[in-house]
C-alpha cells in the first residue's frame, strides 16, 4: 500500500520512539515526505533498494517523481525478473547500468533453499516436499526464490489440507468400520438369540415327544395289565362255572 511505502522510505530514519509510537509515516503527505528526506540526506545520494518492481502504483511513481524534484540525489536498485521488470512502470525510464543478471535457481539450490527454511522452523531436510515436487516449484517459479518460498508455501497449505481431508476420510473409514462392527456383532446376536429359541423350542419338543410316549407306554402297559387282570378273572369265573357244573351233574 501507500502508506506501506511512505513508511518503508521513512523507516530508515527513524529513532525507536517514532517507530513504534508517535509513528509520523501515517500522517506524513507526499510534499512533506519528500522535503523530509531531503533534509535527512542533504546533498548525500539517497539509494532506494526496489524488490519486485512490478507491484509499484501510480502513487509510488509520483512519490518517487517528487523525490525527484526536491533535488534529491538518488541511485535505484532494482531486483526482479526481466520480464516483470520490462512489464514494470520503471522498465522504460530507468537505465540498467549495472547489467548485473542472475540465473534462476537449479532444483538442487531450491531444495537447499527449502531445507534451509524448513530447519529454521524446527523441521528437517525438505519434507514435505520430494524430489519431484521440488522440481516442480523450481519449473515454475523460474527459479526466483521469493517465488519458489511462495510457491512452497502454498503447496505446504495444500498439503495440509489434503492432509486433514485424508485424516476426515480416514476416520470417517473407521467410524464406518466400527458401525458395520456393531452392525455385524447385533446380527451375530440376534442369530445367536433365534439358534438359542429354535434350541430351546427343539428341547421342548423332544420333552414333550419323550412326555408323550411315556403316556403311551404307560397307557399300553395299563392296558396289558388290564387285559391280564381280566384274562385271569375270565379263568376264575371259568373254574367256578366248571366247578358248579361239576357239582350239578354230581347231584
Amino acid at each position: 500500500s501507500d502508506t506501506a511505502l511512505v513508511k518503508q522510505l521513512m523507516y530508515p530514519f527513524l529513532n525507536m520512539y517514532q517507530k513504534t509510537v508517535s509513528r509520523p509515516f501515517e500522517e506524513m503527505k507526499l510534499q512533506e515526505l519528500a522535503r523530509y528526506i531531503k533534509k535527512k540526506v542533504g546533498n548525500k545520494p539517497f539509494v532506494l533498494l526496489i524488490d519486485e518492481p512490478h507491484n509499484i502504483t501510480e502513487k509510488g511513481l509520483e512519490i518517487f517523481s517528487l523525490l525527484q524534484q526536491a533535488n534529491i540525489t538518488m541511485h535505484i536498485i532494482v531486483a526482479g525478473e526481466k520480464e516483470e521488470f520490462k512489464k514494470s512502470p520503471f522498465g522504460k525510464g530507468l537505465k540498467d547500468s549495472l547489467k548485473f543478471e542472475l540465473s534462476g535457481l537449479t532444483p538442487d539450490l531450491t531444495a537447499h533453499l527449502l531445507e534451509k527454511r524448513i530447519e529454521a522452523v524446527g523441521g528437517k531436510g525438505t519434507y514435505p516436499f520430494d524430489h519431484q515436487i521440488i522440481k516442480l516449484i523450481c519449473e515454475h517459479a523460474k527459479g526466483n526464490p521469493l517465488r519458489i518460498l511462495e510457491l512452497a508455501k502454498e503447496k505446504v497449505i495444500q498439503l495440509s489440507i489434503d492432509h486433514q481431508e485424508e485424516i476426515v476420510s480416514q476416520q470417517q473409514e473407521i467410524i464406518q468400520a466400527q458401525e458395520e462392527a456393531l452392525r455385524k456383532k447385533a446380527l451375530e446376536e440376534r442369530q445367536r438369540h433365534i439358534q438359542e429359541r429354535e434350541k430351546i423350542h427343539q428341547q421342548r419338543e423332544e420333552e414333550r415327544k419323550r412326555h408323550v410316549q411315556a403316556l403311551e407306554q404307560q397307557r399300553i402297559e395299563e392296558e396289558k395289565r388290564v387285559a391280564a387282570q381280566i384274562a385271569k378273572e375270565d379263568m376264575q369265573l371259568d373254574k367256578i362255572d366248571e366247578l358248579i357244573g361239576t357239582i350239578v351233574g354230581t347231584g
